[in-house]
């Protein structure tokens, strides 16, 4: 059984980047873990932001369930909104104890132009962490080296102006708005905020897919392959 391993910034990247891929792999039977780096509780203009932290984890616990991930497979880091930091060895000895144990044949994480600074620093952040995870440095930590095969970096805030892989996701668009819609405290009723749930989360898949064939598709760069021969 495959094991993939998906990073995100915020509660619902994950399916705004890669929801489609996440699902079509969970029909094939791979096992699908959720990282959530932040809690996102800076989301909203209207909701404080304790109580918005709250509110997004058991957002994402709701997604997860209705994806039928389980609960021993979401992973919250719980750093504070807005001050992810690559710097941080902390948070990467973290990263990389859990890319140990679980040893994922597949990561996913937001690429590196990302026009937003959790998401860029996300993309440095699990990087580093992937290159000590492949080592037995760190000995101290927990569980003995895992080198990640395939690692593929998703779009959410900037279209990327090159990528090197697109899955088809026509079949898995129509669930990857269904749960992007659980995530109901990033729906802005005043327009004043970002937007993706609903309808227009359909849009960039469209265009990726009429850009090259098919109805919807989501792209990635390829920054590590897995074994060709």
């Amino acid at each position: 059984m495959k094991k993939i391993l998906c990073f995100a910034p915020h509660p619902d990247d994950e399916i705004l980047g890669c929801g489609g891929s996440l699902i079509k792999a969970i029909k094939k039977s791979y096992q699908v873990h959720l990282c959530y780096i932040t809690f996102g509780e800076q989301g909203s203009a209207t909701i404080n932001p304790k109580d918005l932290k709250q509110i997004r984890k058991k957002e994402a616990i709701k997604v997860c369930h209705h994806l039928t991930i389980p609960s021993s497979n979401i992973h919250f880091l719980g750093i504070p909104d807005n001050e992810i930091n690559w710097h941080d060895l902390g948070a990467m000895k973290k990263i990389m104890v859990l890319v140990r144990i679980i040893k994922p044949d597949i990561v996913y994480l937001p690429h590196e132009r990302e026009n937003y600074h959790d998401h860029q620093q996300t993309n440095l952040l699990v990087m580093r962490a992937l290159g000590m995870a492949g080592s037995d440095n760190f000995f101290e930590s927990d569980g003995k080296g895992w080198w990640v095969e395939t690692v593929l970096a998703y779009e959410v805030w900037t279209p990327m102006d090159r990528f090197q892989y697109s899955e088809d996701i026509s079949n898995e668009i129509d669930q990857k708005i269904e749960a992007l819609k659980i995530y109901s405290s990033q729906s802005s009723s005043k327009g004043n905020t970002s937007d993706f749930v609903g309808e227009k989360a359909r849009h960039i898949s469209g265009y990726r897919a009429a850009m090259t064939i098919g109805e919807h598709r989501e792209v990635f760069q390829v920054l590590r392959l897995g074994k060709i021969l």
